[in-house]
């Protein structure tokens, strides 16, 4: 699933050459919109994090708020999506061995 805030993170930082293909390749990834309260859930996220020892970028913390409500697994090699999996239980999405992936089960 793409939003807003992830099309600003990727292709915001694009090399100006990179720009068009980029925009086209991601254009068969499935596109949600953001309600407003979602600003409110990802500061209640931030708030929880914060009480526990973890000062995390805004972006990172909306992505991941984002992927709790709406159930969804985050596919990220930063450091602060594995702190809001600990602290939050947002689902990261881990490739297995050979490319193979295990689904939740439930």
């Amino acid at each position: 699933m793409f939003c807003g805030p992830i099309k600003l993170e990727v292709l915001g930082g694009a090399r100006a050459q990179d720009r068009k293909n980029l925009s086209v390749s991601l254009d068969c990834i499935p596109y949600r919109t953001m309600e407003d309260s979602a600003w409110e859930f990802a500061k209640n996220c931030a708030w929880r994090l914060r009480d526990n020892g973890h000062s995390l970028p805004w972006n990172d913390i909306l992505i991941g708020s984002l992927c709790l409500q709406w159930a969804c697994r985050v596919y990220a090699k930063d450091q602060h999506f594995e702190t809001m999996r600990d602290v939050l239980g947002i689902r990261l999405y881990a490739p297995g061995c050979g490319g193979s992936y295990q689904p939740d089960k439930g």
